[in-house]
């Protein structure tokens, strides 16, 4: 049993804390700790919007950007699983890629557009740029739904109704991304998680 408050839990207190303080710098842009925290939660309600919650997966195709950051940390905030996916070599190995984690939701951003898969039937948002392939401009989505504070234990509350047993597709993923975990902590010599 986990005790103690939620890893979100902890970063949302130290966002709220922090403030007007600078807490990352993204090209030329200072974006403070209520920047992120308002981005963090404009991207969970779109994401909520999208039916993402509770047991869900969001996967990334992502450059290390604070949209990007802040959809991951939306993610987990609604009781998601969210993965940023590797750079595969070749677009055959990409829709391999997301065909095994089978997301709920695939987002990507200008400089990932390419990795779209062409034969998916994995639903698609996009930030930064307009994609034929995707339903959804999750950015567009943020913005309509604005950035008003919501706890985070409520969020996940909101989403407990949709929550359900993960189907086998889930289950099967959730190993692969362990077994995989464990094969990358093997490779970089680091100590074994216990299953």
């Amino acid at each position: 049993m986990i005790s103690g408050p939620l890893y979100i839990s902890r970063l949302v207190a130290c966002l709220a804390d922090a403030g007007p303080q600078i807490i990352l710098q993204y090209g030329n842009v200072d974006i403070t700790a209520s920047e992120l925290l308002a981005s963090l939660y404009r991207y969970a309600r779109a994401l909520m919007t999208l039916g993402i919650g509770r047991g869900s997966l969001v996967a990334l195709f992502a450059p290390n950007c604070p949209d990007a950051i802040a959809i991951r940390y939306a993610a987990n905030l609604i009781g998601s699983g969210a993965v940023y996916l590797s750079n595969p070599a070749t677009i055959e190995r990409c829709g391999e890629l997301v065909a095994q984690m089978a997301p709920d939701l695939l987002v990507l951003f200008p400089p990932t557009v390419a990795l779209a898969p062409t034969d998916s039937s994995v639903r698609i948002a996009s930030v930064g740029i307009t994609v034929a392939a995707a339903a959804v401009r999750l950015d567009h989505l943020a913005v309509e739904h604005g950035s008003v504070a919501l706890p985070c234990s409520a969020m996940i509350r909101s989403t407990w109704h949709r929550w359900q047993e993960p189907s086998e597709q889930q289950q099967a993923n959730g190993r692969a991304a362990r077994l995989q975990g464990q094969h990358e902590n093997r490779a970089v010599g680091r100590p074994q998680p216990v299953a």
